[in-house]
């Protein structure tokens, strides 16, 4: 732990070594599943101008890639971190992390534009909260949904942030790695955060035990943010199988076994829509309390967040206490085609808008 703070502090006296004309565009990083939201960008703009990414994750998979003009700087104690975000100069400070100026991380007065990149398909308006995106001065949406929700709050709270349509390129980097995978018998559990997820419910050693017993393999895939307990409990769980009938993947960048999976069981995280759109396969949606931190979200808005308009197009949605009948709506779902509904939800939510060299070269300026 002092080899890991003192690597910090030589990290951070690294950054402040770094000419302020070269603090153009830097990256802020929460940890190793933002990864995959940002590396399309940084390989279009380290073509020309430095980088700087800073990450919060000393197994980061940007470690592992080699970029001739990107400098990494780490930085995980709260502490540092604050006085360091907090102070930061730079022009282009570009995150994924809502919620700017409403907890400890607060605007700089030394930072040009603030431009937020979305890291999953939800709407803005439900799952975040009312305030979530308003000290942002440029937001790249990905989906017509996140277009309109963030243009009627600007409206409503006269607000200047900028808003930009764009493509996904989330999307794009998952599904290259799709189209190589061998696929197999294999079903990810991937709830979202907060109380009332899957994990917590009282019929998730059922579920558990009717898909080990049909001869599957199961991936349980515990969002970043569940507390240290609920790891505690899914090892206890993972004993009672045989080792190889359950992984318990608590890496976030990895999707490769998530996406070779036959079969997603959700209940309302974003990775629904990703999985569907990627690999053309339906989702069991298990339902469960929605996570709804803006309780008044439908006030003077209507627009049914995506997560919620979507559910019942792109799988089967199931009540908890049918979880020991999960072995028959998995059959009930390799009976539908669901080819018509994939292209018609691209077509209505997803831009074609690709983000080159020259149209994010326009929004850094």
């Amino acid at each position: 732990m002092i080899k890991d703070f003192i690597y910090q502090i030589k990290s951070l006296y690294k950054f402040y070594l770094i000419p302020n004309k070269e603090k153009e565009v830097i990256f802020f990083s929460e940890g190793q599943n933002y990864f995959n939201t940002f590396i399309n960008y940084i390989k279009i703009i380290e073509k020309y101008k430095r980088v700087i990414y800073i990450t919060t994750d000393s197994n980061d998979p940007i470690y592992k890639r080699n970029f001739t003009n990107l400098k990494i700087i780490y930085c995980k104690n709260i502490f540092l971190l604050i006085l360091l975000m907090n102070n930061i100069s730079c022009k282009n400070l570009i995150m994924t992390m809502p919620d700017l100026n409403n907890y400890e991380i607060k605007k700089s007065k030394n930072v040009t534009n603030y431009i937020y990149l979305f890291h999953s398909l939800v709407s803005t308006h439900m799952v975040y909260k009312s305030n979530a995106f308003d000290s942002y001065d440029k937001i790249l949406c990905i989906t017509q949904n996140q277009y309109d929700e963030l243009m009627l709050n600007k409206k409503l709270k006269n607000l200047n942030y900028e808003l930009y349509k764009s493509n996904y390129p989330k999307l794009n980097v998952i599904g290259r790695q799709f189209e190589t995978l061998k696929k197999d018998k294999i079903v990810t559990i991937a709830p979202s955060w907060g109380t009332d997820n899957i994990f917590e419910n009282e019929n998730f050693e059922i579920l558990l035990s009717k898909l080990v017993s049909n001869g599957f393999k199961i991936i349980l895939r515990p969002h970043s943010n569940v507390p240290l307990k609920t790891y505690s409990f899914l090892k206890i769980l993972k004993k009672k199988y045989k080792e190889e009938s359950i992984i318990i993947e608590d890496n976030n960048a990895n999707f490769f076994d998530t996406f070779k999976s036959n079969y997603l069981i959700t209940d309302w995280s974003g990775i629904a829509i990703e999985y569907f759109l990627i690999t053309k396969k339906p989702v069991i949606f298990v339902d469960t309390k929605a996570k709804i931190r803006n309780k008044n979200f439908d006030e003077n808005n209507d627009n049914i967040p995506l997560e919620v308009s979507i559910r019942n197009k792109i799988g089967l949605i199931i009540k908890p206490l049918e979880l020991s009948n999960i072995n028959f709506y998995l059959e009930e779902i390799d009976k539908k085609n669901y080819k018509n509904e994939i292209e018609l939800i691209e077509k209505k939510i997803l831009f074609s808008n690709q983000i080159n060299e020259n149209n994010f070269n326009q929004i850094l300026n």
